[in-house]
């Protein structure tokens, strides 16, 4: 477990750090400056005051579940030829606009009723860390590249660049990750499929000569890798960090999401059962390699000098490719003990935050600013 220690996700020695935490976001596109920030202030300021930061945050993160479970559950098909239904693409573009705008407001909604703190970043920031792998299938959805080792890689890649923001503000204090302009391509591309049918994605751009589809995919990875680039040029070129264990922090979690890229590339999880087993498997690691990272950055903690998880992952991607027969059980057996290590962590630490502050989690209690 690491510096945690017994039953502790955070040590009382550190427990004082959260009181000194700030967080600085960076948002310098004229999408969220000049359009976006007028419009999420106005909804902000339509909640009312009785409504808790938190559950606007969760309300918001279970769309981005819905529209994954949608998928799954109305496109087993998908990449087989099989269409979606109209109706699920408008629904998926509005779950996905619903979470955009209601993760923007929280914050803005705890300042407004003085509960912004420690608390309500790593609630929010952990369901996002959570949430955002489901975000990156629908994404990916577009493509119709359907269940297999494509789709698989592309979410384990948006998801490592999301980690790495993460990762960056522990060492940095500021977070650098606008992807407002790649949500909005995103709903675009699901609203024209709802209304052109999905093959607009194979129409070739002239002159380009590439599907229209892979060039708005190549769209909304750009903004994300240009941000993990300077994210990491950041950390490195600072001559100090307010923590340490930078640079063994970031290979635990790449080796961690370079095991499910290993893992992905293995027929036993190209079909639509087994893709959706990899799918969560995937989901619960990389949550709880962000969950982590989000909690030790407003404890002011250093990384832990091993984690375990990236043993097991690794593991598991080994007897994956050595032991194909047991693929899938050695998968599920990850499921579940990553499971086990990511609810109990995240579920300390929320709690130990909450009681620590006198703040609560999910209702409304006047509470001193800490920010």
């Amino acid at each position: 477990m690491g510096k945690t220690g017994g039953t502790r996700v955070i040590p009382e020695e550190y427990l004082g750090n959260l009181i000194k935490w700030k967080h600085e976001g960076v948002a310098d596109n004229w999408v969220d400056v000049t359009l976006m920030q007028p419009f999420w202030t106005f909804v902000a300021s339509l909640v009312p005051r009785w409504i808790a930061p938190n559950m606007i945050t969760f309300i918001g993160n279970i769309g981005n579940l819905l529209g994954a479970g949608l998928i799954f559950y109305f496109v087993p098909g998908l990449g087989q030829g099989q269409e979606a239904p109209s109706w699920l693409y408008y629904v998926l573009a509005l779950l996905c606009f619903s979470w955009q705008t209601l993760d923007a407001i929280d914050g803005k909604h705890a300042r407004a009723i003085g509960m912004s703190s420690p608390l309500g970043a790593v609630f929010d920031h952990g369901m996002d860390g959570f949430s955002w792998v489901q975000y990156f299938l629908i994404s990916v959805t577009l493509s119709r590249v359907g269940f297999g080792w494509l789709m698989c890689l592309m979410v384990v890649y948006c998801s490592y660049m999301a980690f790495i923001s993460y990762w960056s503000t522990k060492y940095t204090g500021v977070m650098y990750w606008s992807t407002t302009e790649s949500q909005f391509i995103v709903m675009g591309g699901l609203l024209a499929s709802g209304t052109f049918g999905s093959a607009w994605v194979w129409w070739t751009v002239p002159y380009l000569q590439i599907h229209l589809g892979d060039l708005l995919m190549v769209l909304g990875l750009f903004g994300p890798t240009k941000n993990a680039l300077f994210q990491c040029y950041t950390v490195f070129s600072l001559k100090e960090h307010r923590v340490h264990g930078e640079l063994r922090e970031l290979l635990y979690a790449s080796v961690t999401y370079l095991s499910f890229g290993v893992i992905s590339m293995q027929p036993a999880f190209h079909d639509h059962a087994t893709f959706i087993l990899f799918f969560f498997t995937f989901n619960i690691a990389s949550s709880h390699h962000c969950n982590k990272t989000i909690v030790y950055d407003c404890a002011a903690m250093d990384s832990d000098p091993f984690e375990w998880t990236t043993v097991l992952t690794a593991a598991t991607a080994g007897a994956v490719v050595l032991l194909p027969d047991y693929a899938i059980h050695a998968v599920a057996g990850t499921l579940v003990i990553l499971s086990v290590i990511w609810v109990s962590f995240w579920w300390r630490a929320i709690h130990e935050i909450s009681a620590h502050l006198h703040i609560p989690i999910m209702t409304v209690r006047k509470a001193p600013r800490n920010q």
